[in-house]
């Protein structure tokens, strides 16, 4: 398309992502740092979405006595590595939260981990101790926004830069997917859930976070572009 419009190539993944005359980073500067930014590229913070589904009939039988902790790989984390993750939680004291998106079943759950198709990623990470999911940045950032620790187990390269730089904020951890292991995510699930810091790192990301407002921000570009062309 780009040759038949008389455009350069775009060879670095770079150029792709932000080629364009305005460019804005749907991330938190503090999470993820630049240097030297363009004129034309700023910040407009992490988009938070989710679902408007209904809270499963099970949702009012939790133990909120008992850590929580909310597992989804969405629909493009590696759906194979869940029957790892059930088999890893399900001898610890917490509660699990699964949210397949309809790509895994299985009729013989342990009595800890409640699951469905799927949740509102907003509000369960609200009382959540931990969020478990493919590392992307839309679950990602749910977790952050409510101060809540990621653990990450990316397989794609997206997924591998927003939690590398979680990981690096002392966030979260990440586990390739292809390394996971019952041993190696019981281990993570114990750090994540025993030391403090993380939860008191993911709390400084949600006070970050807090301070953009993406809505108003790019309405007020698209108003100042319509005012300069009128």
């Amino acid at each position: 398309i780009r040759n038949k419009y008389g455009l350069t190539p775009l060879h670095r993944l770079q150029d792709i992502y932000c080629d364009a005359d305005w460019v804005f980073y749907a991330d938190s500067q503090q999470l993820v740092p630049t240097k030297e930014l363009p004129s034309n590229h700023s910040y407009i913070g992490p988009i938070i979405w989710a679902p408007d589904v209904p809270f499963p009939e099970w949702w009012g039988q939790l133990d909120h006595g008992k850590p929580i902790v909310y597992v989804t790989l969405g629909s493009s984390g590696q759906v194979d590595v869940l029957p790892v993750v059930i088999s890893a939680v399900k001898s610890l004291s917490i509660q699990v939260l699964l949210a397949s998106a309809g790509r895994f079943s299985s009729k013989d759950m342990p009595p800890n981990v409640f699951s469905c198709d799927y949740l509102p990623g907003d509000e369960v990470s609200k009382i959540a101790d931990l969020v478990i999911c493919n590392g992307g940045s839309a679950t990602a950032f749910q977790a952050l926004s409510c101060g809540v620790p990621v653990f990450g187990i990316p397989s794609n390269l997206d997924q591998h830069l927003t939690m590398g730089a979680i990981a690096s904020a002392g966030a979260g951890a990440l586990l390739r997917a292809e390394n996971v292991s019952v041993d190696n995510v019981m281990e993570v699930v114990n750090v994540l859930l025993g030391d403090e810091r993380f939860r008191e790192r993911a709390m400084a990301l949600k006070a970050n976070i807090e301070s953009y407002d993406p809505a108003t921000i790019f309405r007020e570009f698209l108003e100042n572009c319509l005012l300069k062309n009128i």
